[in-house]
């Protein structure tokens, strides 16, 4: 099957086909599928005929790849949905700057442009009184922000590589792995 969509950066799926942790189109953005369920009704005629027809929905809620935000989409279970071309790559980190700018090398050594990271939707840190895991003088950076946290782990010299995501013709940094090394 030709993809019938209306981007280069998508395709169609068969709803039906269509699962948790599957990426789908809602809203012009890239969504992860978190649930999704089905609903099905029974048409009566009580015409000449009598006919009973049956249809079923699926009700997809998902939430942005980027941003985190969460959006529903319903359809019916026959039809299809846009689906995106989703790329996950991964770069060396060679400096990170104090607002969030990752200057980055690909695996042949190559400089990449510098991305910025966004800290709305990079994962806060957690406060001792509402955490049953640590305390305040835990010794553990797990009070600083996750700027800071890899800032004070670059600076220590660990090897760390930026996860990048690729979608519908934006790309973000969606986290920091560390490497041993």
């Amino acid at each position: 099957m030709f993809n019938r969509s209306r981007s280069k950066y998508t395709y169609l799926q068969k709803a039906s086909y269509i699962s948790f942790g599957s990426v789908i189109v809602i809203k012009n953005k890239p969504c992860e599928v978190r649930t999704f369920e089905e609903t099905r009704h029974i048409n009566y005629s009580f015409e000449k005929t009598r006919d009973i027809s049956y249809s079923s929905k699926l009700k997809f809620v998902a939430h942005d790849i980027f941003d985190g935000k969460e959006y529903t989409l319903q359809v019916k279970a026959d039809g299809y949905c846009e689906c995106p071309y989703v790329y996950d790559t991964e770069y060396e980190i060679t400096h990170i700057s104090t607002d969030g700018r990752l200057s980055l090398i690909t695996e042949n050594g190559e400089v990449r442009a510098p991305l910025s990271l966004s800290l709305a939707a990079l994962p806060q840190p957690h406060e001792p009184p509402n955490d049953p895991r640590c305390h305040d003088d835990c010794g553990d950076d797990c009070h600083l922000d996750f700027l800071t946290q890899h800032i004070k782990r670059f600076r220590e010299g660990k090897l760390l590589f930026a996860d990048v995501k690729f979608a519908m013709g934006r790309e973000q940094v969606c986290g920091i792995i560390e490497r041993p090394g």
